[in-house]
């Protein structure tokens, strides 16, 4: 935007500011700087037009500010100044989204720090946001408050200043651990809130407070023993998980704590905390007097629960995690899955093909697909990876400005030799689960590791020794993303299995066998290719589908030439190519068209075949190369797109494929740089001039002159 633009949305901000937060706050504000809330910790700068947060730290100009208080876009911001009288006339200025603007940034807001008895760090909770181009936070359009996501970490133990971003194999401690032990000695009152954040604003105020990392809904084994002889006053959020959280905390405390009670604060917004009633006009002498009268006491449950993971008779037709699907009949979701198939089969493109749905949330080969982020490692050939995503964009006509839930990682990836890229995977999958997650409303879901051979260089594939860690690798990124895990491999010497030890089979959920047919094609000549579900551990295995690779430009080289990627499309038709058929060939309409020029261009230039070429002796006619192409170029090169380089090659490749086709099953012979019709018949076509039926060199030598004048071309 000009900063002639800029210059009349600044004008406004003292207007728009007075329309959004109402009066400023007398007490702490100027005249060029208004303060606004009750401690003035937002401010205005009028000269320069900006605005800034000086708790949340953040700022920017006047659609920054109406962006920030009504989850408008930069256009809808700009239209509810003009709804409002701010622009008019020449103020008015139209502002479009901007298709090439960054994404935003995704950086670390806060960092809460939970300490052992001795100070020790033992693990993080990182609080993530999205910074904006112009310093801004994103916001979400319903609520209007800065988009955020949490995550966990420890330190690693084995690497200084590396972190491991799980809490699996520690003892997980309260916050502000310190804080609660001194409390629990003095017999003070201890808070049990919900969120760092909410403890530590209490903690400022010199209220004792703790929580628990990852929000509501978690506890984590022995820790409550670190309440025992506590008061516990538990200050739940407003909204149904706080309740659910309120009541689980409580459950744990009562058979350790002195005392375990709680408050539900008054006045409370819906999902609203102790931090939004204190920001209200609550103080503490407030808090303390509610926590005497208004305080309640949980009732204690002392029925039994069992400690494992239990699934009642009467509720195994519900919906639960074991019978979700990523992919309907094909993928299980949050497993580890196989895609099988010899080289050059097509079981890569079969992998893209897959990922592509997830991410676009449409049906897989009639298949119902989950919308979700899809991670493609491809370990064995990133730059051919990037020319199939490039095909398939071109082929679905996929906007290259419109963003997808889908990253491609074409690095190398080493499932084998220990956990370093794993726990790197982990981690990264935790920031893109929490991106995707808020630039398109749906988790990550789905990671594809492209080839099995290429994350595991140096391993032994028949080694269960070698093969067991990298399965339990490939698992564990399932569990702790929670996503399905679909690895690429090549198949045994009998096309069967995954190659490798038994293992392999035996220890995923899923396997789709990818297998290459040339014998059978699809109306255009192209090869069929068959996906089959060859193992499904808790549902019928077998499924099977027909497919082929379709041929896609997608640019020119540097020396003028098409580059071209395959895509997975559906076949036109499944044929077999060598069942006899009374009607003849059943060729393409490629095949025909290739066929019409030949016979064509013999009736026009053919000659007596020379000495030295080896054909039967009943063939009478033959025909130069030069003739049959250019004969080609006239009848087809006018219905093709592009430039004259350009169609000579889409034509030099169908002529190719035709002509391989034609020789392969009998219907045309050649030998450089001759060309001729055997008499086979084919199934659509009339031979016009041409043999009208097979016959064989011994008949051919039993016919007279005139018998042989018959059968010439006319």
């Amino acid at each position: 935007m000009s900063q002639h633009a800029d210059d009349h949305f600044a004008m406004h901000l003292a207007a728009v500011a007075g329309e959004l937060l109402g009066p400023p706050n007398r007490q702490l504000s100027t005249e060029k700087e208004p303060r606004y809330g009750r401690n003035g910790s937002l401010s205005l700068d009028i000269a320069k037009g900006t605005w800034f947060d000086h708790e949340l730290k953040e700022g920017g100009g006047v659609l920054a500010l109406v962006r920030r208080e009504t989850g408008r876009s930069d256009a809808d911001a700009v239209r509810w100044m003009e709804e409002r009288g701010f622009l008019e006339g020449r103020d008015r200025v139209e502002r479009q989204p901007n298709p090439h603007q960054k994404p935003p940034k995704m950086v670390e807001a806060a960092v809460y720090d939970y300490r052992d008895a001795d100070g020790n760090l033992v693990c993080q909770t990182v609080r993530q946001q999205f910074k904006l181009a112009d310093g801004s936070w994103e916001r979400d359009p319903k609520t209007g408050k800065a988009k955020k996501t949490f995550k966990q970490r420890r330190p690693d133990p084995n690497r200084e200043g590396q972190w491991i971003w799980n809490l699996k194999d520690i003892q997980v401690v309260p916050y502000r651990l310190a804080d609660l032990i001194e409390a629990i000695d003095s017999r003070s009152l201890v808070f049990y809130v919900e969120g760092e954040k909410a403890a530590d604003q209490l903690a400022a105020l010199g209220i004792p407070a703790t929580t628990n990392p990852m929000g509501a809904g978690k506890w984590f084994e022995g820790f409550e023993e670190y309440f025992a002889d506590a008061d516990v006053l538990i200050l739940p959020d407003n909204d149904e998980p706080g309740a659910k959280h309120r009541d689980l905390v409580a459950t744990k405390l009562l058979p350790v704590a002195k005392r375990v009670r709680y408050l539900d604060l008054p006045n409370l917004p819906p999902k609203g905390d102790v931090v939004e009633w204190l920001e209200a006009g609550g103080t503490v002498d407030q808090l303390y007097d509610l926590a005497q009268s208004n305080a309640l006491t949980p009732e204690r449950d002392d029925r039994w629960r069992p400690r494992l993971m239990s699934i009642l008779w009467e509720d195994m037709d519900k919906v639960g995690a074991e019978s979700e699907w990523l992919i309907y009949q094909v993928i299980t979701a949050g497993q580890v899955s196989m895609i099988v198939g010899p080289s050059q089969h097509g079981k890569s493109f079969f992998a893209v093909e897959m990922g592509m749905c997830v991410a676009r949330g449409v049906e897989f080969f009639g298949h119902p697909a989950e919308r979700g982020g899809v991670l493609y490692i491809a370990a064995e050939s990133g730059r051919g990876l990037k020319k199939r995503l490039r095909a398939y964009r071109e082929w679905h006509g996929l906007p290259a400005t419109d963003p997808l839930p889908f990253v491609l990682l074409p690095g190398k990836f080493n499932l084998y030799a220990n956990d370093e890229d794993t726990d790197a995977l982990i981690e990264d999958g935790v920031g893109w689960h929490s991106l995707f997650q808020e630039r398109f409303g749906v988790p990550l879901r789905l990671v594809v590791v492209d080839t099995f051979a290429a994350a595991t260089p140096g391993a032994d594939e028949n080694s269960v020794r070698d093969i067991g860690p990298v399965l339990a690798r490939a698992t564990r990124i399932a569990e702790d993303l929670g996503v399905a895990v679909s690895v690429v491999h090549h198949a045994n010497a009998g096309g069967l299995k995954p190659r490798g030890h038994t293992s392999i089979f035996a220890n995923v959920e899923n396997v789709v066998m990818v297998e290459m047919n040339d014998k059978r094609t699809d109306e255009d000549g192209r090869p069929m290719r068959y996906a089959k579900v060859t193992k499904q551990k808790d549902a019928e295995s077998g499924k099977t589908w027909p497919f082929v690779l379709r041929s896609v430009d997608i640019g020119m080289d540097s020396r003028g030439k098409a580059v071209t990627s395959c895509v997975c499309v559906p076949p036109k038709e499944d044929i077999d190519r060598l069942k006899p058929d009374a009607a003849g060939f059943v060729g393409t309409d490629l095949d025909r068209q290739f066929l019409r020029c030949v016979l064509d261009s013999i009736t026009e230039h053919g000659q007596v075949p020379p000495q030295d070429v080896r054909c039967p002796p009943r063939i009478t006619r033959a025909v130069h190369l030069k003739h049959a192409k250019r004969l080609y170029w006239d009848q087809y090169a006018g219905g093709l797109d592009g430039t004259d380089e350009q169609k000579q090659e889409t034509l030099r490749k169908r002529w190719r494929r035709a002509h391989d086709r034609m020789v392969q099953y009998g219907v045309i012979g050649s030998q450089d740089p001759w060309l001729w019709f055997t008499g086979k018949p084919v199934m659509g076509m009339s031979m016009g001039g041409a043999w009208t039926s097979p016959i064989t060199d011994a008949e051919f030598t039993r016919m007279s002159e005139a018998d042989l004048d018959q059968l010439e071309f006319r």
